[in-house]
C-alpha cells in the first residue's frame, strides 16, 4: 500500500502576509503586520510566517532606514512631546518573485586553466 504525502499549503495568515506583499511589494514586518491588522483586523506573529521563507515563497534581507521617534511625557503642566532622529537597521520582506535584479547575488565562476597554458608559462626556479 503505498503511502499518501500531504501537500503543504499556506494557511490563512500566511496567505495574508503573501497578498499584502502582493499589494506592498518590500516593507518592514511592522508595516506588514499593521496592514494586515487594518486590513483583515487579524494580528501576525513572525514565528508564522517562517516556513514562507524556508518553502522560499518569501525572502528578506536587511535595509537601513531613516527613522524619527516620537515620544509624548504626559505632565501634570502640560505635555511635552520630544522628537529624535535615528538610523534603524530592520528585515523587509518581499515576495522571492519580485526579487530586485540588483539585489541578487552574482555567482562564482572558475577559470579553467588549460595545460597548453602551464606549458607555455615561463617557471622560475625559486629555490637555492
Amino acid at each position: 500500500m503505498a503511502t499518501e504525502r500531504k501537500v503543504w499549503t499556506p494557511n490563512e495568515k500566511q496567505k495574508m502576509f503573501i497578498e499584502t506583499l502582493k499589494v506592498l511589494g518590500t516593507a518592514t514586518f511592522r508595516v506588514i503586520k499593521d496592514y494586515i491588522f487594518n486590513n483583515y483586523g487579524e494580528t501576525i506573529a513572525t514565528g508564522s510566517i517562517n516556513v514562507l521563507t524556508t518553502k522560499q515563497m518569501v525572502s528578506s534581507r536587511e535595509e537601513t532606514f531613516d527613522v524619527e521617534t516620537t515620544t509624548i511625557y504626559h505632565y501634570p503642566t502640560g505635555d511635552l512631546v520630544e522628537t529624535k532622529a535615528s538610523k534603524k537597521k530592520e528585515k523587509v520582506y518581499f515576495l522571492s518573485s519580485e526579487e530586485p535584479k540588483e539585489v541578487k547575488k552574482a555567482s562564482k565562476t572558475k577559470k579553467v586553466v588549460e595545460e597548453e597554458e602551464i606549458d607555455d608559462l615561463d617557471l622560475v626556479d625559486t629555490t637555492e
